[in-house]
């Protein structure tokens, strides 16, 4: 049997549709069932687990997008249309 947490992770670069699905299915589980199948406890990982579980999936961080350039940043104050009538 697969699990909702391996189901999830096979789903880095598909459609965000598909991520949404495997989510909506967590959020209808119990919550014992959640935590069995997500491989946790109520008190959290053994920090044994947690070392694991890091250099698996990496630090439980949101990667920093590219920042907009100063041109873009000039370009979309202009563009706004709010900014024009104050002008």
């Amino acid at each position: 049997m697969t699990t909702i947490l391996a189901r999830y992770t096979e789903t880095a670069g598909r459609t965000s549709r598909e991520r949404e699905e495997t989510l909506l299915r967590w959020s209808e589980l119990p919550v014992g069932e959640l935590l069995e199948e997500l491989g946790t406890r109520w008190n959290g990982l053994d920090p044994a687990e947690a070392r694991e579980r890091l250099q698996r999936y990496g630090p439980n961080e949101i990667p920093e997008g590219r920042r907009p350039s100063w041109g873009r940043r000039i370009w979309g104050a202009f563009a706004d249309p709010f900014i024009v009538v104050l002008l």
